[in-house]
Parts: structure tokens; sequence; C-alpha cells
């Protein structure tokens, strides 16, 4: 890994002792998040990255990651099917002839939506 970085920068002169203490601290992080840290580190500095700030990269890729396991997990309990009673016929003709229910169109609702949305990001 360590060694990735000095192909990458071979202007500087690495000192081999530099190159241990970067491994030995890195060591402690998991490979995979290093690798990609230092895959963009390699594009984006212009001078050799200091220890810390690949360690601030590789948590940037592990923040990352949690947020996005957060957003799918909760993706997942929105999206999971909810069981519904249906309402008994006999009933909904009754609200329905008292005016007090009815069928909604999927674009009623969508409209419906976004005028709720509207109205609770003005509050």
């Amino acid at each position: 890994m360590v060694n990735e970085l000095v192909v990458a920068y071979q202007s500087l002169k690495i000192d081999p002792l530099t190159v241990g203490v970067y491994a030995a601290d890195l060591a402690k992080l998991p490979i995979n998040d290093v690798r990609e840290a230092i895959r963009i580190v390699r594009s984006r500095l212009k001078y050799f990255p200091s220890v810390a700030e690949i360690v601030e990269l590789v948590l940037e890729i592990q923040e990352r990651r949690a947020a996005e396991y957060t957003h799918q997990q909760t993706r997942k309990q929105l999206d999971y099917p909810r069981v519904r009673t249906p309402m008994p016929d006999d009933l909904k003709q009754q609200l329905i002839s008292k005016g007090l229910f009815r069928e909604w169109s999927s674009e009623e609702t969508d409209r419906s939506l976004k005028k709720l949305s509207l109205i609770n990001l003005k509050a």
C-alpha cells in the first residue's frame, strides 16, 4: 500500500524508515479503506500526504459507507410491505354515500403529498 504512494511520488526521496512508520500507522485501519484512500490521494494531492491526511480520508470513506448503509436500511423499512386490512364494502359504501370517503387516484395522492411536503417545509 505505502509502496504505491512511494511510486506515485517518485520525485521525493522517501526514507525506508518513513515507509515503515506509514505502514505501521495505517495497519490499524481496514486495508480496503486504506487502499481506496491512497487511490484518492494519488489523484487529488500534488505532494506526498501525511498519515493524518490518509486517516482523514479513510474516516470520510467509512462515514460515507455508514450513511449509505443507514439510507438503504431506512429505504428497506419504508418499502416494507404493510399489511392493510381492507375496509368492508358495506361500510365503504355508507361513507361514500355521505361524502365522507372516496377512492384516490395515484395522481391525486401525488399532488396531495407534494402539497403536504411544501406545508411541512414552510413550517
